[in-house]
């Protein structure tokens, strides 16, 4: 079955990241819920890239749940699987956090901050 519609628009689909999901219980990283993102692309293992997604999610978490933000990371042969632990009824939430955190630091080497002065209520 072809979608005409859907054929006819042209997608430059360049993902970083394979997947996002949420461990909705106790898992091999925490003993609790976490979101879960999995890299891929040129910067997929990349050090400073990973450092730059784990300052801007701790930041983030931080100023979400009010205290030390739980951060993982598990390199792997194709990329990396990059983890936030967050309370049971912001699984959501945390997984967008995971998301934008990873963008922003598959961005590049950008030494300026991206979260200063984070607002509660956007």
């Amino acid at each position: 079955m072809t979608y005409p519609c859907i054929d006819a628009i042209e997608l430059d689909w360049n993902s970083c990241f394979a997947r996002s999901r949420r461990l909705t219980g106790m898992n091999r990283y925490f003993d609790g819920p976490a979101a879960i993102l999995e890299t891929r692309g040129p910067l997929a293992r990349d050090a400073a890239a990973l450092q730059r997604w784990a300052q801007v999610a701790g930041a983030l978490s931080r100023a979400l749940w009010n205290d030390e933000a739980a951060l993982c990371q598990h390199l792997h042969a194709h990329g990396a699987e990059l983890l936030i632990r967050c309370p049971q009824d912001q699984l959501f939430t945390a997984t967008e956090v995971n998301e934008f955190a990873w963008e922003v630091a598959a961005l590049g080497d950008d030494d300026r901050p991206v979260v200063d002065g984070f607002d509660r209520s956007h």
